[in-house]
């Protein structure tokens, strides 16, 4: 996600400089001033914050993640291991239960 944004913000300023120093610009004689005609800097700017976006959700996906599980005690909070311990304790079906003794021997 975070490489995703650095993508996101390089195309998004590439993009910003190509829109303004392409072809759609002209010189204002009047004003003195480099004109542009198009939208497509816009464009850019949208892309770039959409990168930068992604590299702060990333960013503090990181950091909490870094904050809650980094303990060595993973035995109840790796998946595998909470699988392994979801072992049914209720029976189903009439009869006697084959590990305990019957009534009658108590």
């Amino acid at each position: 996600m975070i490489g995703l944004g650095v993508v996101l913000i390089i195309v998004g300023v590439v993009w910003i400089v190509y829109s303004v120093a392409g072809t759609n610009t002209h010189y204002n004689a009047s004003t003195g001033e480099y004109v542009s005609d198009s939208w497509s800097p816009i464009i850019g700017f949208f892309i770039s914050f959409a990168g930068g976006t992604l590299i702060s959700v990333g960013m503090l996906g990181w950091m909490f993640s870094w904050f809650s599980g980094g303990d060595d005690d993973g035995r109840y909070t790796e998946p595998s291991a909470m699988l392994r311990q979801a072992v049914p304790t209720t029976r189903v079906g009439w009869g006697p239960d084959p590990e305990e003794d019957p009534p009658s021997t108590q």
